[in-house]
């Protein structure tokens, strides 16, 4: 209960909290909710509309990590690469300012492991693994995705054995079970030549 600051006397038992606390309890409300819509239509891959809110949230909020993530994402699955890689470093530029949180951690990985794959559908085979290597350094467990794409990238380097380490990886996470032992077995066939 809040007391004000005439101390505990009964007038103040029943006052508000200050209009400070309440802004805050709404501010984390509305993100919260933006959180969520913004969750669904990168899920959804509605992209001009994720586009949309979370240019609004980067307005609105703009210490706010959702927005920058939600944008980033949105701009990679539209294809538009270079400009995704561009906002992803916004994005670990706002995550690296959170404190140490799981939250952190997950944004952090996801990050890089999607700029891998920025970096990976521009060919660029060098930085893709450059940035899964850092996604799988932050949380090695999390992201089956940055392994895949990293043997993917290293298979397209010639790097036969280290794609093959990681597609092994990848059955470790019971995931794209088919494409993956499809890949073990062709990365195998070109070791034997």
């Amino acid at each position: 209960m809040w007391v004000g600051k005439g101390g505990n006397n009964s007038r103040n038992k029943q006052a508000k909290p200050p209009k400070m606390v309440a802004f805050y309890i709404m501010y984390k409300l509305v993100l919260f909710f933006k959180r969520v819509q913004l969750g669904y239509f990168i899920y959804t891959k509605k992209i001009k509309r994720t586009l949309k809110i979370s240019e609004q949230v980067i307005k609105r909020y703009p210490d706010s990590v959702i927005g920058y993530y939600a944008k980033s994402v949105a701009l990679l699955q539209s294809q538009s690469f270079k400009r995704a890689i561009l906002m992803f470093e916004e994005t670990i530029c706002m995550i690296n300012k959170i404190g140490n949180s799981q939250d952190k951690v997950l944004y952090l990985s996801d990050s890089y492991s999607k700029m891998g794959r920025a970096y990976y559908e521009l060919q660029n085979y060098e930085k893709a693994i450059l940035h899964y290597d850092k996604s799988i350094d932050i949380d090695p467990d999390s992201d089956w995705h940055a392994y895949f794409y990293r043997a993917s990238a290293k298979f397209k380097k010639q790097l036969y054995q280290e794609a093959l380490d990681d597609f092994y990886k990848v059955l470790d996470f019971k995931k794209y079970q088919q494409e993956t032992l499809e890949n073990i077995r062709v990365v195998k066939e070109r070791m034997s030549e």
